[in-house]
């Protein structure tokens, strides 16, 4: 069964690449085998790197958000972050939003914690994973330098400002001994782009809120800038693979890496370049992976919120080079993806069904929010200020992104209803049913608000036959149910 699965897997990916983009992956599987691909480019010389990008971060001053959110956020909110950043300045990080993994103090970069074993430091990123079967998953490794600690520990010191100092060394400490024990282009934290782009955004807005705090991060930013420069060029230099057999989330993730590296460094002669590519690429990217309805190429809601959070970011930076409008693919792709994934939330605790991948992927911790709960993301918050936007959220609960995205007299920018322009979407007051494309079997998932409505929904599908989801009709699927709300996958829908 293992062998025949993975045929059908083989075909299947076939069929969706392609014949050129299938050449175009074994072409590429022969330059890792063959060794071609450990002819990276050397780096050119970045003796001076530019830093002017620490006065545009386009995060909000941790003091007043931090003033306006105190009421709002529970002591023990407070002390559940406090306590996650103590345990990461001590090496124990908290992992996918779940669990605690202790990677050693100081931290050992290739470590998996479950299990003790390490990475080959010294292996050149194309061999860097061929020690699978020994170590284990590289994602557990991947987590820690992901950098989740680095918004604990900044979002901690904005609470908590008399261990300000001792979370800035703990996260500087971090930093460059991460720089220090993995340079360019050796082990398997160059072996992806995407978890490049997000490490540095995490280093970003670190660095934001500490000098919001008052810590001069000057020496620190220096060498954060020379490091983006190697990611931009070795990005650069791979993101064809994501863009011709992947095209997913990971090349969003490495288009965004493209563009905030040239965002941070236009003092670069490759910086134009890059900015233009990563743009063109965001641009295309939002038409081809969002479908019309707002549903998500990966079929999987947490990515979808991962990929929203891209463009969210995108956005931002561009709003810091003084852009007044989103380009409107990304408006198209977060205004339709808003309305998908609201019409399969649980307003009472803003959790999803847990439909497709989901590996515990969440780049950007920014609440105290449970992993589950998506309402940080879609939170409504069109106000221009913390305090007025603080006022929509559930006392005691959570602080959204978007009150950190805040800059004077701008809108949040890290919520999809603040980039939803000028209204929030209307609850739907029966159910909404939309359409996944898995090519087999065909089904839906429903979001009833009641019992009753659930015998009765219906709605049209985009080939106009009309569908009747209903609470005895034998699902494939059914999550829990929650607070009146039932989310279920029917046999019956269209699928694309």
């Amino acid at each position: 069964m293992g062998r025949l699965q993975r045929v059908r897997d083989q075909v299947e990916e076939l069929r969706e690449l392609g014949l050129s983009g299938t050449a175009f992956r074994a072409a590429w599987e022969l330059r890792l085998r063959t060794g071609l691909a450990r002819r990276s480019p050397a780096l050119p010389p970045d003796p001076t790197p530019s830093t002017r990008w620490r006065e545009r971060l386009p995060w909000a001053s941790p003091g007043p958000l931090v003033l306006a959110m105190a009421p709002r956020v529970s002591i023990e909110a407070v002390e559940a972050l406090r306590g996650h950043a103590r345990n990461a300045a001590r090496g124990v990080i908290r992992c996918f939003g779940r669990w605690d993994g202790d990677y050693g103090q100081p931290l050992d970069w290739h470590r998996n914690p479950t299990n003790g074993q390490r990475w080959n430091p010294s292996a050149h990123w194309s061999d860097a994973l061929r020690d699978g079967d020994r170590v284990g998953d590289v994602k557990l490794t991947w987590e820690a330098a992901r950098f989740p600690q680095a918004f604990h520990l900044a979002r901690a010191a904005a609470f908590s400002p008399v261990e300000r100092d001792a979370f800035w060394v703990a996260f500087s400490s971090q930093v460059r001994g991460f720089i220090e024990d993995n340079p360019y282009p050796l082990g398997v934290h160059w072996f992806s782009n995407q978890e490049a782009t997000i490490r540095l955004n995490a280093w970003l807005f670190a660095l934001s809120t500490f000098s919001g705090l008052g810590v001069d991060t000057a020496a620190l930013c220096e060498e954060v800038s020379r490091y983006a420069a190697a990611v931009g060029h070795h990005t650069e230099h791979e993101i064809a693979y994501a863009e011709r057999a992947v095209y997913n989330n990971h090349l969003i993730a490495e288009a965004l890496g493209l563009f905030l590296v040239a965002w941070m460094r236009p003092d670069l002669q490759e910086s134009l370049r890059w900015r233009r590519r990563g743009l063109s690429l965001l641009d295309e990217q939002a038409t081809r992976q969002v479908y019309p309805d707002g549903g998500y190429i990966n079929l999987s809601h947490n990515y979808h919120r991962v990929i929203a959070q891209d463009y969210l970011l995108a956005w931002r930076l561009l709003r810091a080079d003084g852009y007044s409008d989103m380009p409107s693919s990304w408006r198209r792709a977060l205004t339709a993806s808003l309305d998908f994934l609201v019409a399969h939330q649980n307003p009472s605790d803003g959790r999803l069904p847990n439909q497709g991948a989901n590996d515990g992927s969440l780049p950007r911790v920014l609440s105290t929010c449970d992993f589950s709960d998506f309402r940080p993301t879609l939170q409504p918050s069109p106000s221009r200020s913390a305090e007025s936007a603080s006022t929509r959220l559930v006392p005691g609960t959570r602080s959204p992104p978007g009150c950190w995205g805040m800059r004077p007299s701008k809108p949040p920018c890290e919520s999809l209803l603040a980039a939803r322009w000028p209204s929030a979407t209307p609850a739907t007051p029966c159910c909404a049913l939309a359409t996944t494309r898995a090519p087999s079997p065909p089904c839906a998932a429903a979001r009833c608000s009641t019992a009753s409505a659930r015998s009765t929904c219906s709605t049209s599908t985009p080939g106009g036959a009309e569908r009747t989801s209903s609470s005895t009709a034998e699902p494939i699927s059914t999550t829990s149910s929650r607070s009146g709300t039932t989310t279920s996958c029917a046999p019956r829908a269209t699928t694309r």
